[in-house]
Parts: C-alpha cells; structure tokens; sequence
C-alpha cells in the first residue's frame, strides 16, 4: 500500500466536501511531499477528526481536497502531564515536544526553576512542532502547551499522581505508584534541581522514580519516563495484569 501523506486543517475552518490546504501546509503538501491531482491525502483538525479525502486542484498557496471519509477518533484514554522546568537550549525545547508527542503527552506545562536561565514564553514554534510529530506519528489530538509562574503553580497543574524523575530520594516501584489513567511527570533543568526544589517537590506529594544510574539530557530523561509511564498504562506493548 502506498504511503498517504496527512496534513493538518485548522479547527477553525471546519470541513465540509472539501478541505483547503493553505499557508505551511500548502508548502509541505506541494513543495515537499509534491502530492499531485488525483493523490489519496488525509487531513485532522489536532481534536480527534480527520478527514481521506482526494487531491482535486492546486494553485501556488493552496490544495484542494475532496473529502471522501470523514473520521472520530475519542479522545485518548490516557492522561499525561508533562511539568517540564524551562531549558537553556531551544533545540532542547524542540526535542522535548517533538518527543513527547509522539509518546502521548496530553499537556506540556512550563516553568522557570533556580536553574533555568530565563523564564519560559510561548512560542508558535511549539504548535508547529507539536503538529509536525502528529503528522509524522498518526496521533489525531494534538497536546495542550502552558506556561506557568513558578514551580509552585506547576504541581497545581497535575493530573493524578505526580512522579519526579530525581537520584536525590528514594524511588518508588513506578506500578505502584500509578493509580489510575492519569499521571504527571516532573522534570527537572540542565543542571536538575535545587536541594530546596526536591524538598518542595517531595513534601507536596511527589513520588520519586528512579531512570537508573546514568545521568540523562533533561529532554532524553522525560522521553524515557514518559515511555515507561505508557507502558505501564497499558499504551504500549502488552496491556498490564
């Protein structure tokens, strides 16, 4: 079977018969994947709808495509949360969102720690990253992309248990530690955290986990953690007894 390439469509410009590609997605339809009339395309919105549909015209900026099947998809069963102390590098940055969508992160939550070097700012970078791995992964919902305060505002942010990726405590079976269909992972900064921001950490709730005894990039170290959360989750492999 040929690859069919997927584009994303606004979810502001709902789609009817047709879908018009425009703008970054133009470029990438006709300058990089160079669909032609006639091609099997797919288009989502990033909220659970996408669209098969056929190549029917192309001008400079635009593709047009006729719909042929419009799907659902519910949204995941699975939630989450990523509490990410801001990085130095923005190829970091890129990494990170790059890789934890492709993993299922459904909120990324940023925050500046005594070792970041600047506070976080949004970016409409992290949207066109965040799409670009939907893109290349098959994922239907794209995830949700905060900034907050301080470290303090980002615990309020978590969804069920909240695991900090740490060597400074002791480390909790990571089974256990999952209670539901919900988790949250802290991760610390190129450097991790200050003594007194583990203690804050701990004495809110947090549960450390354990990577093991190598010393991992920040971004390496919340893709590792976040594919073992999956993983007992049930999201990847086998579910778990």
């Amino acid at each position: 079977m040929p690859h069919i390439h997927r584009f994303f469509a606004r979810p502001d410009e709902p789609a009817k018969d047709t879908i018009t590609l425009r703008d970054e997605e133009a470029h990438h339809a006709l300058h990089v994947t160079r669909v032609r009339h006639g091609d099997t395309v797919v288009a989502f919105d990033g909220r659970g709808q996408s669209w098969q549909g056929e190549v029917v015209s192309t001008t400079r900026h635009e593709v047009e495509v006729r719909v042929r099947e419009a799907l659902t998809a519910p949204p995941p069963t699975t939630h989450v949360t990523l509490l990410q102390a801001w990085l130095h590098r923005e190829k970091s940055v890129e990494e990170l969102i790059r890789r934890g969508t492709e993993l299922g992160v459904s909120r990324f939550v940023f925050f500046p720690s005594a070792h970041s070097e600047r506070k976080p700012q949004i970016s409409a970078k992290w949207a066109r990253w965040a799409v670009e791995s939907c893109k290349q992964c098959g994922r239907l919902w794209l995830p949700e992309l905060w900034v907050v305060a301080d470290l303090g505002a980002a615990l309020k942010e978590a969804q069920g248990p909240t695991l900090v990726a740490t060597r400074d405590a002791s480390p909790r079976p990571l089974r256990t530690a999952l209670t539901g269909a919900a988790a949250t992972l802290l991760v610390g900064p190129e450097g991790d955290f200050e003594a007194a921001e583990i203690r804050q950490v701990l004495e809110a709730g947090a549960i450390p986990l354990s990577l093991g005894d190598a010393v991992y990039r920040s971004e390496v170290a919340a893709a590792l953690a976040i594919s073992l959360i999956q993983y007992e989750l049930g999201q990847l492999g086998l579910l778990p007894e």
